[in-house]
């Protein structure tokens, strides 16, 4: 396998694993919610503003992998 196939392959793997993360979270998450009711790109800083207004201090970890996984995301559209 080439390296530009597999480095493809892990940019595949990592973006169906930030669908899934995402995916996760739209049930329970109001700030994605709304993003995505209001028709806002789904990008970190969006998200970010909505709920903070300010990227806090401390982030709880599954606002830091829904954080990661908008930002996978944003880098592959």
């Amino acid at each position: 396998m080439t390296a530009n196939k597999s480095a493809s392959m892990k940019q595949g793997e990592l973006y169906s694993s930030a669908q899934a993360v995402l995916s996760s979270h739209l049930g329970h998450d109001p700030v994605l919610k709304h993003l995505i009711q209001k028709g806002h790109q789904l990008t970190a800083d969006n998200y970010i503003e909505l709920n903070w207004g300010d990227l806090p201090d401390e982030i709880d970890p599954e606002d830091q992998e829904l954080l990661d996984a908008l930002r996978i995301l944003e880098k592959n559209t």
